[in-house]
């Protein structure tokens, strides 16, 4: 079938050459096949994998999803509502609001724990070495930053 003759159908891509091609690893391409973001490809007859172009841009869409900051849970519902009709388009809208939201939430405790960070630095400048490190005791001290009610 696929064995032998692999130029015969061009459009089949091994999964070495997909990891190679997307800069990861194989194993993460077969731990998505084991949790369901992919579909389980074809096989040669010698039992290789083989995969469509349409497997490549899945897998592309998974690591994009994750670049800006969208779970594995997450990018399956994603695909799911992907794969399914428009009127999920206000449910993907949705999803990505939530995520928004939450990337607000952590640049605010992020914006927090620098400045904290830098006036614990400009301290530890103005003291000299033989006192106690202001940021060490800082991080002894039971409530001492980033909004920790």
């Amino acid at each position: 079938m696929l064995d032998g003759d692999h130029n015969m159908d061009t459009k089949k891509i091994k999964i070495g050459d997909i990891a190679k091609k997307l800069g990861i690893n194989i194993q993460t391409i077969r731990y998505y096949e084991r949790i369901g973001m992919i579909p389980k490809p074809e096989r040669s007859l010698s039992g290789y994998r083989y995969f469509t172009e349409d497997f490549v841009k899945r897998i592309e869409f998974i690591k994009k999803a994750q670049q800006i900051g969208f779970s594995l849970d997450e990018i399956k519902e994603l695909l799911k509502l992907k794969v399914s009709s428009s009127k999920n388009s206000k449910r993907v809208r949705e999803k990505k609001k939530q995520k928004l939201n939450l990337i607000d939430k952590k640049l605010a405790r992020l914006t927090a724990l620098k400045k904290v960070l830098k006036e614990l630095v400009s301290v530890c400048e103005k003291k000299g070495t033989t006192q106690p490190c202001p940021i060490l005791q800082s991080l002894d001290e039971e409530d001492n930053c980033c909004g920790n009610d």
